[in-house]
Protein backbone atom coordinates (compact mmCIF):
# COMPACT_ATOMS: atom_id res chain seq x y z
CA UNK A 1 0.00 0.00 0.00
CA UNK A 2 2.58 2.01 0.91
CA UNK A 3 4.20 1.73 -2.52
CA UNK A 4 1.34 2.02 -4.41
CA UNK A 5 0.98 6.19 -2.62
CA UNK A 6 4.85 6.45 -3.26
CA UNK A 7 3.76 5.46 -6.83
CA UNK A 8 0.98 7.52 -6.78
CA UNK A 9 2.79 10.97 -5.71
CA UNK A 10 5.92 10.37 -8.37
CA UNK A 11 2.78 10.41 -11.11
CA UNK A 12 1.05 13.34 -9.44
CA UNK A 13 4.40 15.50 -9.14
CA UNK A 14 5.80 14.96 -13.01
CA UNK A 15 1.74 15.98 -14.06
CA UNK A 16 2.26 18.94 -11.73
CA UNK A 17 5.58 20.18 -13.37
CA UNK A 18 4.60 18.76 -16.97
CA UNK A 19 1.20 21.39 -16.38
CA UNK A 20 3.44 23.78 -15.13
CA UNK A 21 5.93 23.57 -18.06
CA UNK A 22 3.02 23.37 -20.63
CA UNK A 23 1.21 26.10 -18.92
CA UNK A 24 4.16 28.25 -19.48
CA UNK A 25 4.53 27.87 -22.95
CA UNK A 26 0.62 28.37 -23.49
CA UNK A 27 1.64 32.23 -21.46
CA UNK A 28 4.65 32.60 -23.86
CA UNK A 29 2.42 31.56 -27.20
CA UNK A 30 -0.63 33.65 -26.10
CA UNK A 31 1.76 36.63 -25.59
CA UNK A 32 3.64 36.20 -28.65
CA UNK A 33 0.12 35.71 -30.17
CA UNK A 34 -0.66 39.03 -29.21
CA UNK A 35 2.30 40.69 -29.80
CA UNK A 36 2.31 39.36 -33.69
CA UNK A 37 -1.30 40.34 -34.00
CA UNK A 38 -0.44 43.76 -32.56
CA UNK A 39 2.36 43.81 -35.22
CA UNK A 40 0.56 42.53 -37.71
CA UNK A 41 -2.64 45.08 -36.79
CA UNK A 42 -0.04 48.33 -37.74
CA UNK A 43 0.97 46.78 -40.80
CA UNK A 44 -2.56 45.73 -41.72
CA UNK A 45 -3.25 49.82 -41.51
CA UNK A 46 -0.81 50.86 -43.05
CA UNK A 47 -0.91 48.51 -46.24
CA UNK A 48 -4.85 49.30 -46.48
CA UNK A 49 -4.50 53.00 -46.66
CA UNK A 50 -1.43 53.33 -48.82
CA UNK A 51 -3.89 50.81 -51.19
CA UNK A 52 -6.22 53.87 -50.74
CA UNK A 53 -4.04 56.53 -51.44
CA UNK A 54 -2.93 54.49 -54.86
CA UNK A 55 -6.96 53.81 -55.93
CA UNK A 56 -7.74 57.37 -55.26
CA UNK A 57 -4.34 58.80 -57.37
CA UNK A 58 -6.01 55.97 -59.91
CA UNK A 59 -9.55 57.17 -59.60
CA UNK A 60 -8.59 61.14 -60.63
CA UNK A 61 -6.79 60.06 -63.72
CA UNK A 62 -9.62 57.92 -64.98
CA UNK A 63 -11.89 60.87 -64.11
CA UNK A 64 -9.29 62.69 -66.42
CA UNK A 65 -9.56 60.80 -69.33
CA UNK A 66 -13.23 60.16 -69.16
CA UNK A 67 -14.18 64.00 -68.65
CA UNK A 68 -11.80 64.43 -72.01
CA UNK A 69 -13.61 62.41 -73.95
CA UNK A 70 -17.18 63.70 -72.79
CA UNK A 71 -16.46 67.03 -73.12
CA UNK A 72 -15.13 66.21 -76.73
CA UNK A 73 -18.87 64.85 -77.75
CA UNK A 74 -21.39 65.12 -75.34
CA UNK A 75 -23.65 63.13 -77.31
CA UNK A 76 -21.53 59.36 -75.17
CA UNK A 77 -21.49 58.82 -71.92
CA UNK A 78 -18.64 56.72 -70.32
CA UNK A 79 -19.43 52.93 -69.97
CA UNK A 80 -20.38 51.59 -66.37
CA UNK A 81 -17.11 49.75 -65.66
CA UNK A 82 -15.27 53.27 -66.07
CA UNK A 83 -17.27 54.83 -63.50
CA UNK A 84 -18.63 52.07 -61.39
CA UNK A 85 -14.92 50.93 -60.86
CA UNK A 86 -13.94 54.54 -59.13
CA UNK A 87 -16.05 52.83 -56.00
CA UNK A 88 -13.73 51.85 -52.82
CA UNK A 89 -14.45 48.98 -50.80
CA UNK A 90 -15.81 50.69 -47.75
CA UNK A 91 -18.19 47.91 -46.21
CA UNK A 92 -15.15 45.84 -46.53
CA UNK A 93 -12.47 47.32 -45.13
CA UNK A 94 -13.65 48.20 -41.18
CA UNK A 95 -10.65 49.64 -40.11
CA UNK A 96 -11.72 50.86 -37.01
CA UNK A 97 -11.58 47.03 -35.52
CA UNK A 98 -7.27 47.05 -35.33
CA UNK A 99 -7.19 49.83 -33.18
CA UNK A 100 -8.60 50.34 -29.00
CA UNK A 101 -8.27 53.66 -28.67
CA UNK A 102 -11.21 55.76 -29.05
CA UNK A 103 -9.85 59.07 -30.62
CA UNK A 104 -7.93 56.22 -33.86
CA UNK A 105 -11.50 54.55 -33.49
CA UNK A 106 -13.63 58.04 -34.41
CA UNK A 107 -10.47 59.37 -36.77
CA UNK A 108 -11.14 55.54 -38.52
CA UNK A 109 -14.98 56.27 -38.45
CA UNK A 110 -14.59 59.52 -40.00
CA UNK A 111 -12.69 57.84 -43.22
CA UNK A 112 -15.12 54.94 -43.40
CA UNK A 113 -18.42 58.17 -43.51
CA UNK A 114 -16.48 59.67 -46.23
CA UNK A 115 -15.29 56.30 -48.16
CA UNK A 116 -19.09 55.95 -47.99
CA UNK A 117 -20.46 58.78 -49.03
CA UNK A 118 -18.03 59.07 -51.34
CA UNK A 119 -19.27 55.20 -53.06
CA UNK A 120 -23.28 57.14 -52.90
CA UNK A 121 -21.49 59.97 -55.19
CA UNK A 122 -20.40 57.95 -57.69
CA UNK A 123 -23.54 55.64 -57.88
CA UNK A 124 -25.66 59.15 -58.33
CA UNK A 125 -23.00 60.68 -60.50
CA UNK A 126 -23.04 57.43 -63.08
CA UNK A 127 -26.93 57.57 -62.95
CA UNK A 128 -26.74 61.09 -64.66
CA UNK A 129 -23.78 60.90 -66.69
CA UNK A 130 -26.16 57.44 -68.94
CA UNK A 131 -29.18 59.10 -68.63
CA UNK A 132 -29.81 61.57 -71.95
CA UNK A 133 -32.52 63.87 -69.76
CA UNK A 134 -30.22 64.74 -67.62
CA UNK A 135 -28.47 68.39 -68.74
CA UNK A 136 -25.18 68.45 -69.11
CA UNK A 137 -24.18 71.39 -66.53
CA UNK A 138 -25.20 68.80 -63.99
CA UNK A 139 -23.18 66.39 -65.61
CA UNK A 140 -20.75 68.59 -65.14
CA UNK A 141 -20.56 68.95 -61.79
CA UNK A 142 -20.86 65.62 -61.14
CA UNK A 143 -17.45 65.31 -63.15
CA UNK A 144 -15.88 68.21 -61.01
CA UNK A 145 -17.21 66.15 -57.52
CA UNK A 146 -15.14 62.74 -59.05
CA UNK A 147 -11.97 65.30 -59.59
CA UNK A 148 -12.34 67.11 -56.08
CA UNK A 149 -12.65 63.55 -53.85
CA UNK A 150 -9.48 61.86 -54.37
CA UNK A 151 -7.28 64.81 -53.49
CA UNK A 152 -9.86 65.49 -50.60
CA UNK A 153 -9.58 62.29 -49.33
CA UNK A 154 -5.84 61.46 -49.53
CA UNK A 155 -5.25 64.72 -47.63
CA UNK A 156 -7.83 62.78 -45.08
CA UNK A 157 -5.93 59.61 -44.89
CA UNK A 158 -2.24 61.08 -44.52
CA UNK A 159 -3.73 62.90 -41.44
CA UNK A 160 -4.91 59.51 -40.55
CA UNK A 161 -1.37 57.67 -40.97
CA UNK A 162 0.18 61.07 -39.46
CA UNK A 163 -1.69 60.01 -35.97
CA UNK A 164 -0.75 56.00 -36.60
CA UNK A 165 2.91 56.67 -36.35
CA UNK A 166 2.45 59.26 -33.56
CA UNK A 167 0.55 56.99 -31.78
CA UNK A 168 3.32 54.03 -32.48
CA UNK A 169 6.40 56.30 -31.16
CA UNK A 170 4.14 57.32 -27.98
CA UNK A 171 4.05 53.94 -27.51
CA UNK A 172 7.97 53.66 -27.09
CA UNK A 173 8.57 56.37 -25.16
CA UNK A 174 6.40 56.01 -21.92
CA UNK A 175 9.22 58.45 -20.31
CA UNK A 176 7.25 61.03 -22.41
CA UNK A 177 4.50 60.62 -18.92
CA UNK A 178 7.07 61.50 -16.86
CA UNK A 179 7.27 64.92 -18.64
CA UNK A 180 5.60 68.56 -17.57
CA UNK A 181 2.30 68.44 -19.34
CA UNK A 182 3.50 71.41 -21.51
CA UNK A 183 6.74 69.48 -22.47
CA UNK A 184 4.68 66.45 -23.27
CA UNK A 185 2.07 68.24 -25.99
CA UNK A 186 5.28 69.95 -27.35
CA UNK A 187 6.58 66.22 -28.14
CA UNK A 188 3.28 65.19 -29.18
CA UNK A 189 3.57 68.03 -31.91
CA UNK A 190 6.76 66.92 -32.99
CA UNK A 191 5.59 63.45 -33.86
CA UNK A 192 2.76 64.66 -35.45
CA UNK A 193 4.43 66.85 -37.35
CA UNK A 194 7.12 64.38 -38.00
CA UNK A 195 4.66 62.03 -39.11
CA UNK A 196 2.80 63.77 -41.72
CA UNK A 197 5.90 64.87 -43.27
CA UNK A 198 7.09 61.04 -43.46
CA UNK A 199 3.26 59.76 -44.49
CA UNK A 200 3.50 62.49 -47.15
CA UNK A 201 6.60 60.79 -48.64
CA UNK A 202 4.94 57.65 -48.84
CA UNK A 203 2.24 58.97 -50.17
CA UNK A 204 4.16 60.65 -53.13
CA UNK A 205 6.54 57.17 -53.32
CA UNK A 206 2.98 55.52 -54.04
CA UNK A 207 1.63 57.99 -56.62
CA UNK A 208 5.29 58.03 -58.65
CA UNK A 209 5.33 54.10 -58.63
CA UNK A 210 2.06 53.52 -59.89
CA UNK A 211 2.77 56.01 -62.54
CA UNK A 212 6.08 54.48 -63.38
CA UNK A 213 4.38 50.85 -63.15
CA UNK A 214 1.75 52.10 -65.53
CA UNK A 215 4.58 53.82 -68.20
CA UNK A 216 5.92 50.57 -68.08
CA UNK A 217 3.50 48.43 -68.93
CA UNK A 218 1.52 50.71 -71.35
CA UNK A 219 4.40 52.40 -72.91
CA UNK A 220 3.31 51.45 -76.83
CA UNK A 221 -0.17 51.77 -76.51
CA UNK A 222 -1.44 54.16 -78.73
CA UNK A 223 -1.62 58.08 -78.04
CA UNK A 224 -3.90 60.22 -78.78
CA UNK A 225 -3.33 63.21 -81.63
CA UNK A 226 -3.53 65.95 -79.56
CA UNK A 227 -1.57 65.77 -75.63
CA UNK A 228 -2.40 69.38 -75.12
CA UNK A 229 -6.05 68.78 -75.62
CA UNK A 230 -5.40 67.37 -71.47
CA UNK A 231 -3.75 70.28 -70.46
CA UNK A 232 -7.23 71.94 -72.09
CA UNK A 233 -9.10 69.75 -69.49
CA UNK A 234 -6.74 70.07 -66.43
CA UNK A 235 -7.27 74.13 -66.67
CA UNK A 236 -10.67 73.60 -67.33
CA UNK A 237 -11.32 71.89 -63.97
CA UNK A 238 -8.48 73.04 -62.22
CA UNK A 239 -10.47 74.24 -59.39
CA UNK A 240 -11.59 70.71 -59.03
CA UNK A 241 -8.71 68.75 -59.53
CA UNK A 242 -7.07 71.40 -56.16
CA UNK A 243 -3.90 71.68 -58.31
CA UNK A 244 -3.18 73.75 -54.95
CA UNK A 245 -3.40 70.26 -53.07
CA UNK A 246 -1.80 68.40 -56.06
CA UNK A 247 1.67 70.27 -55.90
CA UNK A 248 1.39 70.08 -51.89
CA UNK A 249 2.81 66.63 -52.54
CA UNK A 250 5.99 67.93 -53.98
CA UNK A 251 6.25 71.43 -52.81
CA UNK A 252 5.21 70.37 -48.95
CA UNK A 253 8.23 67.85 -48.85
CA UNK A 254 11.72 68.87 -47.73
CA UNK A 255 13.88 69.48 -50.85
CA UNK A 256 16.99 66.74 -50.77
CA UNK A 257 19.66 64.95 -52.71
CA UNK A 258 18.60 61.66 -51.68
CA UNK A 259 15.22 61.95 -52.62
CA UNK A 260 16.02 63.68 -56.09
CA UNK A 261 18.42 60.54 -56.80
CA UNK A 262 15.30 57.89 -55.84
CA UNK A 263 13.42 59.56 -58.49
CA UNK A 264 16.19 59.80 -61.43
CA UNK A 265 16.99 56.34 -60.01
CA UNK A 266 13.63 54.91 -60.67
CA UNK A 267 13.18 56.75 -64.21
CA UNK A 268 16.73 54.62 -65.07
CA UNK A 269 15.34 51.48 -64.20
CA UNK A 270 11.94 52.39 -66.34
CA UNK A 271 13.67 53.20 -69.48
CA UNK A 272 16.82 50.25 -68.94
CA UNK A 273 13.67 47.93 -68.28
CA UNK A 274 12.85 48.76 -71.48
CA UNK A 275 15.93 48.90 -73.64
CA UNK A 276 16.49 45.43 -72.30
CA UNK A 277 12.97 44.19 -73.59
CA UNK A 278 13.35 45.63 -77.47
CA UNK A 279 17.16 44.08 -77.53
CA UNK A 280 15.61 40.94 -76.04
CA UNK A 281 12.73 40.99 -79.00
CA UNK A 282 15.59 41.45 -81.78
CA UNK A 283 17.90 39.26 -80.55
CA UNK A 284 15.30 36.38 -80.75
CA UNK A 285 13.55 38.03 -84.65
CA UNK A 286 15.17 35.28 -86.63
CA UNK A 287 13.42 33.10 -84.83
CA UNK A 288 9.91 33.97 -84.57
CA UNK A 289 7.29 31.85 -86.28
CA UNK A 290 6.96 35.44 -88.50
CA UNK A 291 10.12 37.42 -88.58
CA UNK A 292 8.38 40.42 -90.28
CA UNK A 293 5.68 41.16 -87.86
CA UNK A 294 8.21 40.44 -85.46
CA UNK A 295 10.21 43.53 -87.09
CA UNK A 296 6.92 45.39 -87.31
CA UNK A 297 6.56 44.53 -83.65
CA UNK A 298 10.05 45.77 -82.85
CA UNK A 299 9.66 49.05 -84.76
CA UNK A 300 6.39 49.97 -82.85
CA UNK A 301 8.18 49.65 -79.44
CA UNK A 302 11.12 51.79 -81.24
CA UNK A 303 9.07 54.86 -82.00
CA UNK A 304 6.65 54.54 -78.93
CA UNK A 305 9.87 54.25 -76.69
CA UNK A 306 11.97 57.53 -78.42
CA UNK A 307 8.23 59.16 -77.39
CA UNK A 308 7.91 57.67 -73.95
CA UNK A 309 11.48 59.30 -73.38
CA UNK A 310 10.40 62.73 -74.77
CA UNK A 311 7.36 62.86 -72.63
CA UNK A 312 9.41 61.94 -69.31
CA UNK A 313 11.81 64.70 -70.31
CA UNK A 314 8.84 67.05 -70.54
CA UNK A 315 7.13 66.06 -67.67
CA UNK A 316 10.27 66.11 -65.29
CA UNK A 317 11.73 69.33 -66.90
CA UNK A 318 14.80 67.78 -67.65
CA UNK A 319 17.16 67.17 -70.25
CA UNK A 320 18.74 63.79 -69.29
CA UNK A 321 17.70 61.13 -66.88
CA UNK A 322 20.08 61.50 -64.27
CA UNK A 323 18.99 65.03 -63.84
CA UNK A 324 15.74 64.54 -62.97
CA UNK A 325 14.59 66.32 -59.74
CA UNK A 326 11.19 67.47 -57.85
CA UNK A 327 9.90 70.45 -59.25
CA UNK A 328 6.19 72.32 -58.71
CA UNK A 329 4.65 70.88 -62.04
CA UNK A 330 5.87 67.09 -61.64
CA UNK A 331 2.56 65.41 -59.98
CA UNK A 332 0.63 67.49 -62.40
CA UNK A 333 2.64 66.30 -65.74
CA UNK A 334 2.23 62.49 -64.24
CA UNK A 335 -1.48 62.98 -64.15
CA UNK A 336 -1.80 63.75 -67.71
CA UNK A 337 0.73 61.05 -68.96
CA UNK A 338 -1.34 58.65 -67.15
CA UNK A 339 -4.40 60.22 -68.85
CA UNK A 340 -3.22 60.19 -72.26
CA UNK A 341 -2.86 56.80 -71.82
CA UNK A 342 -5.12 55.87 -69.93
CA UNK A 343 -7.94 57.67 -72.94
CA UNK A 344 -7.66 55.33 -75.40
CA UNK A 345 -9.02 52.34 -72.99
CA UNK A 346 -12.39 54.63 -72.46
CA UNK A 347 -14.87 53.12 -73.70
CA UNK A 348 -17.86 55.58 -74.60
CA UNK A 349 -21.90 54.82 -75.45
CA UNK A 350 -24.34 56.57 -77.75
CA UNK A 351 -27.36 57.86 -75.67
CA UNK A 352 -30.43 56.35 -76.75
CA UNK A 353 -33.41 58.17 -76.60
CA UNK A 354 -36.83 56.72 -76.83
CA UNK A 355 -39.59 57.51 -78.59
CA UNK A 356 -42.24 59.59 -77.45
CA UNK A 357 -40.08 61.57 -75.07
Amino acid sequence: MAIFTAIVSVISALAGIYGAIYSKQGRDYSKLTADNVERVNFEIQNKLLKDLIRHLFRNQVCTIAFAAKWEKDKTKYPSDEHVLKLKVLADDIHLEKYNNSPEFYDKMHGIGMLLRNYNAEIDIIHTHLKDPYVDDETKKNGIKTLMFKPVFLINRIWGVMAFLNKEKEEAKKKSWFKLSEEERLKREEEALAKAKIENQEIAVDIVLQCHINNLKENYCIDKVDNVWAFEDIIEAYKDNIRLDKINELVLGLTRSEEKDKKIAQMYEALVAGIEANITELEKNQDNASDPQKAQEEIEKRKKAFDALQNRIMFETKSDTLSDIKWNADLVLQMLVTDAIIEYNKIHMIEYRVEQGK
